[in-house]
């Protein structure tokens, strides 16, 4: 829907050390003892947000001063520094330089060249997003990369947000926000507080400073699978509530109501033109049904199937949908165009629709802390039933079911557009683990020393979602490879036969797929035993969490793996060993494995999966005893013995 200019943000990180200035004595030294594991670091990353009043409303400027410090020679590989602006916030001037020890001085090599290109996003098919690129000169051990930028702020209520933390350690870091005595300014911390940031506040000639700087910060942690630093990093948020202007108060956001009216005053942009051929589309999908859940099921099937999705996020574009008609009739559209013309459809069928703005999982803020438009990057179309539920439509994503949101707003809160002054925030739910499944039922048969496989298997949820698409879009040529890497259990001997989904175009039915496999060297011959292990599918086995770890570990969506394995007991053999039962659970996750004999065959049931979207740091000696439980069932054998 749009684009928050975030990297600009975030590339403001440099030096406070003005005792170093014009001379290089021990600076390499002090900094190369105190890091001794980094090969850059930011001396200082200061941020200056000037905000003022003039005839024509609000001028606001964004002044980044950044210095990092190369302490070992790397070549080229820091060499290359970027900003991207846009018509929201374009950028002003830039200034780069690279300055260079000389003895006790430093030689300065300004950069010359800037190259400014449109960024290109996979999932945007056009913005207004450009990037200005540049190499830092003479790059050398003890080198300074200097970097100075100005970025207008075109729309009040698109203010940046300040990281103190960055990719490597931070000697100094500074925010200051100066604004006119008239204006109110609102201040919203993130994990951290005001005294952590040491704030000061002055005022001079009808302007007010706010200041917040830190010292010494280490860099931020990198875990994978964790989520985005809005979650862990120490940052602050500032958004203007209003200002006097000609005598005249001007409101800007002094709370909800107003991001409301902004949104609102955005969507009645939207052109309205003639409807008639949304309305036919609309009776033919319609006809015959009297049941409102299969309307609105027929409406997003239809949407989900015929609108193609492709970004447009440049200037208004990113925040006016257009015709609902238009987008009808083209057939394509980004999420606000999708959005509307579910709500458009609903309602000419009669339901109670609405369209709804929603930040997706990487936006940590909720509207009640921060009724900012830094809230929310995407739209859906929310429909009210009458038993007071609601259903959270997402077209844009393809093959999942109408009755679950999709994964990336998973407990969010949705601002559900009522009507031109009224809204309603709801709390959008996870699907729980019984939603999003893989139940497998496998045959297996040992033949000639191969493991002989057929397998029949049920895919739901977001799971399923994942496999339609490669069923559904990877080239057939490509396909079974694909597949077979997908697919491969037990070791690298692993042949995929045959695979083939049971087709259907009802998107509430799990995804049928069944396939034929082989496994030479599984099977393990000592005397007259054998050795067979029936979990060839290790789930969650390589989830161990490092002890090194510090931040959550984020989970895609709740989820569960029930596999039952049926071994076909070799002739003239007999069962000597299974393996016992086992099982753990808690709140967030859980496991069962299981064996049973007939004397004829043997089978395995296992269950594992885990009912939360993060495992929070004081929850991992508990999580990694449960992969280490599992595991070691994992590892067990059945024995059958020759008679």
């Amino acid at each position: 829907m749009k684009r928050i200019l975030v990297a600009a943000i975030l590339a403001s990180g440099m030096i406070y050390c003005p005792q170093l200035s014009g001379q290089t004595g021990g600076e390499l030294e002090t900094y190369a003892a105190k890091y001794p594991n980094e090969a850059i670091i930011y001396l200082k990353d200061e941020l200056h947000l000037n905000i003022r009043v003039d005839k024509t409303g609000l001028v606001i400027s964004n002044t980044a001063n950044q210095e990092k410090l190369q302490l070992e020679d790397r070549g080229t590989f820091f060499s290359k520094g970027g900003i991207e602006y846009s018509g929201w916030s374009p950028l002003d001037q830039i200034q780069a330089s690279t300055l260079v020890p000389d003895g006790k001085k430093f030689k300065t090599y300004p950069v010359k060249d800037f190259t400014t290109n449109d960024v290109m996003e996979d999932d945007i098919f056009y913005n207004d997003t450009k990037e200005v690129t540049f190499y830092f000169p003479e790059l050398t051990k003890g080198a300074h990369l200097k970097l100075d930028y100005t970025l207008s702020i075109q729309e009040p209520r698109f203010l940046p947000s300040f990281y103190f933390g960055n990719y490597a350690p931070t000697e100094h870091a500074e925010y200051t926000v100066t604004f006119p005595e008239n204006l109110e300014l609102e201040v919203v911390y993130f994990n951290t507080d005001a005294e952590q940031l040491h704030f000061t506040q002055t005022k001079e000639k009808g302007n007010i400073t706010y200041s917040w700087s830190m010292r010494d910060i280490p860099k931020l942690p990198s875990d994978d699978y964790s989520p985005s630093l809005q979650y862990y990093c120490p940052h602050v948020v500032v958004y203007i509530k209003n200002y006097i202007s000609g005598g005249k108060k001007v409101d800007i956001i002094n709370n909800l109501d107003d991001l409301h009216n902004f949104y609102s005053g955005l969507l009645d942009q939207t052109p309205r033109g003639d409807r008639s051929n949304v309305q036919s589309v609309v009776d033919s999908i319609t006809a015959g049904l009297s049941s409102d859940d299969d309307k609105v099921k027929n409406i997003f099937n239809w949407v989900q199937s015929n609108i193609k999705y492709v970004a447009f996020e440049a200037g208004l574009d990113g925040f006016v949908p257009r015709d609902p008609a238009k987008v009808c009739a083209n057939r394509f559209g980004d999420c606000k165009d999708m959005a509307t013309l579910t709500t458009e459809m609903l309602q000419m069928a009669h339901i109670n629709a609405h369209v709804a703005w929603v930040g997706t999982r990487d936006i940590r803020y909720s509207y009640t802390e921060l009724p900012t438009p830094a809230c929310d990057n995407h739209m859906i179309c929310v429909v009210q039933k009458p038993d007071s539920s609601y259903l959270f439509l997402d077209a844009t994503a393809s093959y999942i079911d109408y009755t679950i949101p999709t994964s990336f707003i998973q407990e969010k809160e949705a601002l559900v557009h009522l009507s031109s002054d009224s809204y309603k925030l709801v709390k959008i739910p996870a699907p729980a683990s019984e939603k999003n499944y893989i139940k497998e039922n496998m045959h297996l048969t040992v033949e000639d020393g191969l493991l002989v496989g057929r397998s029949f298997s049920l895919y739901d949820g977001y799971i399923k979602m994942h496999f339609k698409n490669i069923f559904q879009n990877v080239p057939a040529a490509d396909r079974l490879k694909l597949l077979e890497d997908i697919y491969e259990t037990g070791n690298n001997t692993f042949v995929l036969d045959s695979i083939r989904e049971v087709p259907t175009d009802d998107n509430l039915q799990p995804m049928q797929v069944s396939y034929g496999f082989r496994i030479k060297n599984y099977v393990r011959q000592s005397g007259n035993k054998m050795y067979i292990n029936l979990t060839l599918d290790k789930d969650f086995s390589t989830e161990k969490l490092e002890p090194t770890r510090v931040l959550p570990y984020e989970i895609p969506y709740k989820h569960h793996f029930e596999r039952t394995v049926s071994l076909e007991i070799p002739e003239g053999y007999t069962v000597e060993y299974l393996p016992s039962d086992a099982s753990y659970e808690n709140d967030n996750y859980f496991f069962t494995i299981s064996y049973t004999s007939t004397g004829k065959e043997i089978t395995m049931h296992s269950n594992v999966g885990v009912k939360a979207l993060y495992i929070m740091p004081e929850e991992f000696a508990t999580w990694n005893d449960m992969i280490t439980q599992l595991t070691g069932k994992y590892m067990e054998n059945i024995i059958l013995k020759k008679q």
